[in-house]
């Protein structure tokens, strides 16, 4: 029944499954008349074997003023998001920002909603590149520690700046993109380092 399955998949269909085994359960009390058990009664009677032991590098600690927030990351089923956040949460990225949507076992959204306390992914690396066979044309490449961008510059053309490649590995881009020559001033326009004699 699993086979086609991706990898996140095959180990959530019994997680599923015990979810709707335990609403039936939760419908079954109600039908009953009994009062639904409280969510620390439901954990109180969870089973030895229902428990692991949480992966320490995939594991996030917030604190809020109710109490610890305990996050694990689905590294298994999202490899290069669990890789950002972790980037992210380790530079403080996340550090004065709101909770601002989160729905249980799904997603989990931070950012300012006042937009008085902006986020930068850091300074980016920058390299300008020109490429041989178009006549001016450049490979500029917009880089920080969890995405990178590459655009084709040709100045002479009717769209003089395209999107050609984006990625989330500094490994992914050729050596000869990865030589930081540029930077991105204040006002986000690119510019060269120029070697001085």
């Amino acid at each position: 029944m699993q086979a086609g399955l991706r990898d996140g998949e095959r180990q959530a269909l019994p997680r599923m499954v015990t979810r709707a085994w335990l609403a039936a359960a939760l419908c079954a009390g109600l039908a009953s008349g009994a009062p639904p058990k409280t969510l620390s009664e439901l954990l109180a009677q969870s089973p030895a074997q229902d428990w692991r032991s949480l992966d320490p590098e995939n594991t996030l600690y917030m604190e809020i003023p109710q109490g610890r927030v305990v996050i694990e990351l689905a590294a298994h089923f999202a490899p290069l998001s669990a890789a950002n956040i972790r980037t992210l949460a380790k530079a403080g990225y996340f550090d004065g920002l709101a909770i601002i949507r989160a729905q249980d076992n799904y997603v989990v959204q931070w950012g300012d909603p006042d937009e008085k306390n902006p986020k930068s992914l850091g300074e980016a690396n920058v390299s300008v590149v020109p490429l041989s066979g178009a006549a001016g044309e450049m490979a500029i490449t917009v880089a920080w520690d969890i995405s990178w961008y590459q655009y084709r510059v040709l100045p002479e053309s009717a769209q003089p700046v395209r999107l050609a490649e984006r990625g989330h590995e500094l490994a992914e881009l050729e050596p000869s993109f990865r030589t930081w020559n540029a930077r991105v001033d204040p006002d986000g326009r690119v510019v060269p380092e120029i070697a001085r004699l």
